[in-house]
């Protein structure tokens, strides 16, 4: 699909520009038709890669699964379990959560490694393990038995990642924890934490001071501890959450954004943007990226994403999807050996195969975005890549209205990076028959 741009210099409106984007072959033409080349711009000599445009990347459907996974791994995500004792309103795995949580004892954990052996399995010296609940710290005495073994195994180059509500955690736990260098990503959206639950953990003292703490040790033991944030209607201004996050944890405090809220049919309407709360987070994404360029890691790397697929004209059908789930050097697996799809579903709802036989995964859950019309059309497919793999059309359509908005804003402020002008319409040529 080819987009007319209507852009203006900032703060001169009068000085107008139009240019025509093609967004399956991510290039730019000026408004005489020549392609605007940033190759030969040396402002962005070192987004140039080397055939970046020949690499081919596998197509993938219902009907035409992804098959198989290595035996050679960069990520194993090991999936606890999905017992939780928040009940997030947007949470993807509402719809899964187990009646009581099922501890995995040593002789379980051993049998889990004994497969890795017997079956050739290997991490890469500098891959990661990361620990999925639901709420992983539900599952304390699995993580008790299972984290010196994974040090053990690996040691302490490979790098250890837990992603938790941050609600059970104490300073006995911190400690277990910085013994065994896990990285601690707290979930936690600033202001817009009544779409979670009842109570912010941050005002809880005994919590926070165990968050606390667990910065300190972080910091002692030069182990990352950060959190992780999902962009909502009551977050959508960056500065004001990021002001929460230096008021009431700690100016030190670091966070990423995990991406914006959806409403997959599990959430309300109340996960929905509104036209005012839009422009509000097109506006903060645009000053992040642009006044304080670099300065906010998880738009920027975003940002530098999208700015090597325009630079370098990378063809949408050749950049890979937003989810590493789907490569086969990365795998979501329970410790009974059940390989799954995604750490957001249940190995047991969702199994694709079993450490005991790799060359058997089938994995029939994923769609690429080849797959739906909607997401060809897009204008901002190459920044959204077609949202998540797992969702079905239907529930496509109700994720993209926040995706857009999103990837809309980050976009535009590539666009900005690129050209020096302010995009002020994106209009779809229709093409003559």
């Amino acid at each position: 699909m080819k987009y007319r741009i209507a852009c203006a210099k900032p703060g001169r409106p009068e000085e107008t520009a139009s240019y025509l984007y093609d967004n399956q072959t991510n290039e730019i033409f000026d408004s005489e038709g020549c392609l605007v080349d940033f190759k030969k711009d040396e402002r962005f000599a070192d987004f140039l890669t080397k055939k970046s445009s020949d690499r081919v990347v596998k197509d993938f459907s219902p009907d035409e699964p992804i098959i198989g996974k290595s035996r050679r791994l960069t990520t194993l995500k090991i999936q606890l379990g999905m017992a939780c004792n928040y009940h997030c309103q947007y949470c993807l795995q509402n719809a899964y959560r187990d009646g009581g949580a099922r501890v995995a004892n040593e002789q379980t954990v051993d049998a889990f490694f004994k497969i890795l052996d017997e079956q050739g399995i290997k991490l890469a010296v500098d891959g990661q393990v990361e620990l999925w609940g639901g709420e992983p710290l539900v599952y304390w005495k699995t993580l008790k038995v299972l984290l010196p073994k994974i040090r053990s195994r690996w040691g302490d180059e490979v790098l250890v990642k837990m992603v938790t509500n941050g609600s059970l955690l104490t300073k006995e736990k911190v400690d277990f924890l910085m013994a065994h260098r896990v990285t601690v990503i707290v979930s936690h959206d600033g202001p817009g934490f009544d779409l979670r639950d009842d109570v912010d953990p941050l005002t809880v003292p005994e919590i926070k001071e165990a968050w606390l703490y667990l910065l300190e040790q972080s910091q002692a033991a030069g182990v990352p501890m950060g959190f992780c944030v999902v962009i909502s209607p009551q977050n959508v201004d960056l500065f004001a959450l990021k002001h929460f996050f230096a008021t009431q944890f700690s100016p030190e405090a670091h966070f990423y954004f995990e991406g914006v809220v959806t409403n997959d049919g599990a959430a309300n309407d109340a996960c929905c943007l509104t036209p005012e709360e839009a422009r509000t987070l097109d506006s903060a994404v645009f000053k992040a990226l642009i006044q304080e360029e670099g300065q906010w890691e998880s738009l920027e790397w975003r940002a530098l994403g999208l700015m090597r697929y325009l630079i370098n004209r990378v063809p949408a059908d050749r950049i890979e999807g937003r989810c590493d789930s789907m490569n086969p050097k990365v795998m979501v697996v329970d410790l009974y050996g059940r390989i799954g799809t995604c750490q957001n579903r249940p190995t047991k709802q969702f199994q694709i195969g079993a450490l005991s036989n790799l060359p058997a995964v089938r994995n029939p859950y994923f769609t690429r975005w080849t797959h739906r019309p909607a997401c060809g059309k897009c204008l901002v497919l190459s920044a959204c890549k077609g949202s998540c793999t797992h969702l079905t059309n239907e529930s496509l359509a109700l994720c993209c209205p926040n995706e857009f908005v999103f990837h809309a804003a980050i976009f535009g402020a590539v666009w900005f990076r690129l050209t020096g002008t302010i995009m002020l319409s994106a209009l779809p040529v229709v093409e003559s028959a």
